[in-house]
């Protein structure tokens, strides 16, 4: 890693790594539904490498770092909010869709999904056996392990194609990268993660995964789960497990039950995400003579669609959502989405005065940066700034014959680099500024290539800036009441919209806290109670839109195949699908409806199934079944019930099950969730109880009194 010369990575562009089509569409179709979770993106960007890596680059960037690091892609994407998420996956695919990388690529974009998957857990599930404390930063590392595969193929594909078909193994195919493109896969890659700055061993993992066993069995741990995690992958996509015996026996001790016990989890868990992704299984990878078999055409003719309809400019308006508080606010958005679309690292701005025809710099981010002492003339004459705004075209200082001006030569060195590039923010009929980054000479063909789009850029970062809702011409025959009310209806559709996607991170952010702590913290009861407060400013905030309010809530009869039926609409895509967890459903016709309040039975039925999915980490099945009953003072009542074919709940577990502080995730079901089903049951006057065993799965029964009429 420390050989790579600093010439060599300015050729480098990883902002644009390919990634299978069907985890872009899976994306685009999560990212584009209205309510959707931190979450639900988190369980689709942990399945495809290239993916994940731009949103753990982009959430350690400046325009976003804010002090703390992140671990794990919720917190990376609690960083970045929904909204930069969902211009990265349209920014992705538009790129991907109308590139090169939409063609012929150097290694196959579907078995290199296979193994990373694979990869990831076998990682997770080692990580787990051997009592690590952290599985999540295991699978992370499994995920993004070949990630300088991928990075060496999009800058040198006709290179790489050739060592890509011609190397027998993996420390055998590093060598030949050395030799021929200057560095290795596991060099590019963990140079890439240790960019990042992580208080991690991620960096060591993808560096030394193919170095041999008796060198990684005194490493971290977290080197031994991806070098074995590696290892094993290939051997089951070339369904020879056993040769992985050796390996797992001299740096864990395990026996060969244990590691074929692995090899089939980790196998079940991919097949079960490549049903839920509608991808071909690992047969059609061992049918062909190499192992590979090509991604489908048809999730390739699909995305392109996609990409079609939302086409360029959307995937640009997501990144510059009108409205900011104030003006700082609107030029850190452009910051922001610059870096996003187009990695651009610390720019800085210069705001056109009409008045007298100056260029001011503006930080916005620093108010004593030097910037801000800068008032130029904006004619072309005077400086590049001048005359990217004269031609409303991207400027840059390496051009030839380019005249000697003091002041550009000041903003290179303040930029601390070989030169700059100037970006004109305007409109069709007003200037607003322009955006100055720096660059170097070797990345400047790089960015040549999207001047097309960044022009594209610079005029809806100008509407944004410069455009006024008041001064536009009202529309043809509405009134100026109307015009207001449609003003202020507007105005509260964004300021909901801005409240909710906090109480989404906090909420999100809470979750994560309860599972790092201990299953008898304090805290944890003190958790549950923030979380249940901040539902409660939710549905205040809802019910300014229309809806009820806590408190205003009236019991009425609800009916719960409904509430099933709708609840599992809602998590199948976003909770079921992601974690491979298969669904059956037998709702009996002939259930009464019970009196109630309909989003507390929602809710009821929500952490029945949260609990069941996190009892299932690589995946599983789960029955979902109501009936008809009588109760035994001959009284109808609604039987619903819950099961699933996880790893159970220890005996240990099941003597305190409701207890609000317990919680233990991923060993069983326990957890506040099911404080609340109790709670939620009570309140219902109903009953719920629990049969489990370790080994057998669980099974939750509610018992609901019914409307008799």
């Amino acid at each position: 890693m420390g050989g790579l010369s600093p010439q060599w990575l300015e050729q480098i562009d990883v902002a644009h790594l390919p990634s299978p089509p069907h985890t872009l569409l899976r994306l685009l179709e999560t990212c584009n539904k209205e309510g959707v979770a931190v979450g639900d993106v988190a369980k689709i960007l942990d399945k495809d490498a290239a993916l994940a890596t731009r949103v753990l680059a982009l959430a350690h960037s400046p325009a976003y770092q804010q002090g703390a690091r992140v671990r794990s892609l919720d917190q990376a994407l609690m960083v970045l909010g929904l909204d930069a998420a969902r211009g990265l996956a349209l920014n992705a695919s538009v790129y991907q869709v109308f590139s090169q990388l939409a063609g012929p690529f150097p290694i196959d974009l579907q078995s290199f999904w296979w193994h990373a998957l694979l990869c990831a857990s076998v990682a997770k599930l080692v990580a787990k056996r051997e009592g690590y404390g952290h599985p999540d930063e295991a699978y992370v590392g499994g995920l993004l392990h070949d990630i300088g595969r991928l990075v060496l193929a999009a800058n040198f594909p006709g290179e790489f194609a050739g060592l890509a078909a011609g190397a027998p193994d993996g420390h055998g195919q590093a060598q030949a990268e050395r030799a021929a493109l200057g560095a290795s896969h596991p060099e590019v890659g963990a140079w890439l993660v240790a960019r990042w700055e992580m208080q991690s061993f991620l960096a060591d993992a993808i560096l030394y995964h193919h170095d041999a066993p008796e060198l990684i069995r005194p490493a971290h741990p977290l080197l031994r789960f991806v070098h074995f995690g590696s290892h094993l992958a290939d051997l089951v996509m070339e369904d020879r497990v056993e040769g992985a015996l050796a390996q797992a026996q001299a740096v864990f001790g395990y026996g060969e039950e244990q590691v074929r016990e692995i090899a089939r989890q980790a196998l079940a868990y991919v097949m079960r995400v490549a049903r839920a992704f509608e991808i071909d299984g690992m047969e059609a990878l061992r049918g062909t003579p190499t192992g590979r078999a090509k991604p489908g055409a048809e999730k390739q003719a699909q995305l392109a669609a996609l990409v079609r309809d939302h086409a360029l400019v959307d995937a640009m308006r997501t990144c510059l959502i009108p409205g900011p508080a104030d003006e700082r606010d609107a030029w850190i958005m452009v910051e922001q989405a610059a870096h996003l679309l187009f990695g651009v690292e610390q720019p800085y701005f210069f705001v056109l005065d009409p008045r007298d025809a100056t260029l001011r710099g503006r930080n916005p981010r620093q108010p004593r940066s030097l910037v801000n002492d800068w008032v130029i003339p904006a004619d072309a004459g005077a400086s590049l700034l001048g005359q990217a705004l004269e031609t409303r075209l991207p400027a840059d200082s390496f051009a030839p014959g380019r005249a000697r001006r003091i002041f550009d030569e000041q903003l290179i060195r303040l930029s601390n680099a070989e030169g700059i590039v100037c970006l004109p923010i305007y409109t069709k009929e007003a200037l607003a500024g322009v955006m100055v980054f720096g660059t170097s000479r070797a990345r400047l063909p790089l960015l040549e290539r999207q001047y097309a789009l960044m022009s594209v850029f610079s005029r809806l970062a100008g509407d944004m800036l410069i455009a006024d809702p008041r001064t536009r011409p009202p529309e043809r025959g509405a009134s100026a009441a109307q015009e207001e009310l449609a003003a202020l209806k507007a105005e509260a559709r964004r300021v909901i919209h801005e409240i909710n996607n906090p109480l989404a991170i906090m909420k999100n952010y809470l979750m994560i806290l309860q599972m790092k702590l201990g299953d008898a913290d304090p805290a944890q009861n003190d958790l549950a109670i923030l979380s249940e407060e901040i539902d409660r400013v939710g549905r205040i905030v809802r019910g300014f839109s229309g809806e009820t309010q806590e408190g205003g809530a009236v019991p009425e009869r609800v009916d719960v195949n409904a509430v099933i039926s709708d609840l599992l609409a809602i998590v199948r895509p976003s909770l079921f699908s992601p974690n491979a967890v298969t669904a059956h459903v037998r709702l009996d016709d002939g259930v009464k409806p019970v009196e109630g309040v309909a989003d507390r039975v929602k809710e009821l039925f929500l952490n029945l199934f949260k609990n069941a999915a996190e009892a299932m980490p690589l995946g599983g099945e789960l029955w979902v079944e109501t009936r008809a009953g009588r109760t035994a003072e001959d009284k109808a009542e609604v039987v619903a019930t819950v099961r699933d074919d996880g790893p159970g709940i220890p005996a240990s577990v099941m003597s305190r099950l409701f207890d609000p502080v317990d919680s233990t995730k991923g060993a069983g079901h326990a957890g506040l969730g099911l404080s609340i089903v109790k709670r939620t049951v009570s309140a219902l006057k109903g009953q719920v109880r629990c049969k489990s065993a370790p080994g057998q799965g669980t099974l939750f029964e509610v018992r609901l009194p019914a409307v008799e009429s």
